[in-house]
């Protein structure tokens, strides 16, 4: 099912199932993949500090790994003078691989280790609800 969202299109506030926010990708699969019905955030994806906030306060449900693992979230900085400032997700798919969606951009696999997602690579939590 993951790989048939490769080239779905960015949408601001998108939920699915053809147009995805950052946000919008990660509830649409872990609704579908594992039955979960993650919170949804109304807030636009260009919204930094609305996006920070939103992950910072649910932060409990939330906890960090060293070692990621298929469905683990990946949390990301885009550029922002604050590095801990997470603006970005993606899932973690499979040998530093994960799944993310970015305005501009289609639905798309990336690497971890690839030098522009390295910098911006934040850590990456687990849902424990």
């Amino acid at each position: 099912m993951i790989t048939n969202l490769i080239g779905k299109v960015f949408k601001d506030g998108g939920r699915g199932p053809d147009e995805f926010d950052c946000w919008g990708l990660i509830r649409y699969i872990y609704k579908h993949e594992f039955a979960i019905d993650l919170p949804d955030y109304t807030i636009s994806a260009f919204d930094a500090q609305g996006i920070n906030d939103a992950i910072t306060r649910d932060r409990q449900v939330w906890i960090t790994v060293d070692t990621p693992e298929f469905g683990d979230v990946c949390l990301f900085s885009m550029g922002y003078l604050n590095q801990d400032f997470i603006t970005h997700v993606g899932m973690y798919m499979t040998c530093g691989k994960f799944i993310h969606v970015l305005s501009g951009h289609d639905v798309s696999i990336s690497k971890l280790d690839n030098p522009f997602w390295k910098l911006r690579f934040k850590g990456v939590v687990r849902w424990q609800d």
